[in-house]
């Protein structure tokens, strides 16, 4: 095992925390409902990916 559990629950805290504060900060930001929608699929698809990384140290 490359990192601890508790390593892993903690950059999985960090990363889902991350999510909610961009979501805030840069949908506020914009003007439509389109670029809101493309701006959640682009947070999410970061997201999911970072996600993805730690799962792969994990392994």
């Amino acid at each position: 095992m490359n990192i601890t559990w508790g390593m892993f629950r903690q950059d999985l805290k960090e990363k889902v925390r991350a999510i909610t504060e961009q979501l805030t900060n840069e949908l506020l930001q914009q003007k439509t409902l389109v670029d809101c929608k493309t701006q959640l699929k682009k947070i999410f698809s970061e997201a999911l990916a970072d996600l993805s990384s730690i799962e792969t140290m994990a392994k």
